[in-house]
């Protein structure tokens, strides 16, 4: 059997009492694996910019042949290195599901969508490839069965880099089923709180902003912009300077907006 190929499902053969020649097929089907790159806290596709790069590697096995551990992460040899790629963002998936068209299927009969994939080989396979889907997934086809690790290594900023996923091919061709592995990326946070030195309470009004200090040590004039997820993809710039001390507090204009949660009273 063809290595980046799964083993073909038993066929039943009739053979007909007749002079004529009789033939009968056996399909091959291959492997497929989606990979998904998601914001831990929004749980959903990376955004347009936000660049994540995996690379696949072999497993490094243990004596007994299974996948290697160390304090629970898989471990792998630069030597079993596969390729690099990068995830895909919730872009990549629009662009692709804005080529989606419906035709007819090979018979004729029922319609089915057809999309315009980018295709790109895999390096290091036989006939390994690759693309971005409609569903904002990176598509793996014709990698052999076995057990592989994928690494971040290059994390988007404002985010922490993901530990190394353990993936394991199963002997399962993309007709039966679509192999699934996903990886999450934190978005990295700082909690800041102006206290009063004598009792430790929140200051209320202290004017608060965060700089950013570039490798010479050199303080920006401008206060950090952060670039936070809003919806369908889309960022939205916040500036980090603040009035401490005024989290849960409410006004009575933001009450008569209707900004002023219901279930909340003086005192809670």
């Amino acid at each position: 059997m063809n290595r980046d190929m799964v083993q073909a499902r038993a066929v039943n053969l009739y053979v007909s009492e007749t002079g004529d020649v009789q033939s009968f097929a056996m399909e091959d089907d291959f492997t497929a694996l989606d990979v998904w790159k998601y914001d831990t806290k929004n749980e959903d596709t990376l955004y347009k910019d936000s660049d994540a790069y995996l690379t696949l590697y072999q497993a490094r096995l243990d004596d007994a042949g299974e996948p290697a551990l160390a304090d629970g992460i898989p471990q792998y040899e630069e030597s079993g290195k596969i390729f690099t790629f990068r995830a895909a963002t919730y872009k990549d998936g629009q662009d692709v599901a804005a080529t989606g068209r419906v035709e007819p299927d090979a018979g004729g009969n029922n319609p089915i969508i057809k999309y315009d994939y980018d295709i790109k080989p895999i390096p290091n396979t036989l006939q390994g490839r690759h693309y971005y889907t409609e569903k904002g997934t990176v598509r793996l086809e014709y990698l052999p069965v076995g057990s592989y690790v994928l690494v971040e290594t290059g994390n988007p900023e404002g985010y922490a880099t993901a530990e190394p996923a353990l993936i394991t091919i199963r002997d399962t061709g993309h007709l039966e089923e679509i192999q699934q592995a996903e990886m999450g990326d934190k978005p990295l946070k700082l909690e800041v709180s102006k206290v009063n030195a004598a009792g430790g309470k929140e200051v209320n009004g202290a004017q608060l902003a965060i700089y950013p200090v570039d490798e010479s040590g050199t303080v920006s004039d401008t206060p950090l912009v952060l670039r936070q997820p809003t919806a369908e993809g889309q960022y939205q710039d916040v500036t980090a300077q603040w009035t401490s001390g005024l989290d849960g507090r409410y006004t009575k204009e933001e009450e008569q907006a209707g900004r002023y949660p219901a279930d909340l009273r003086q005192g809670t």
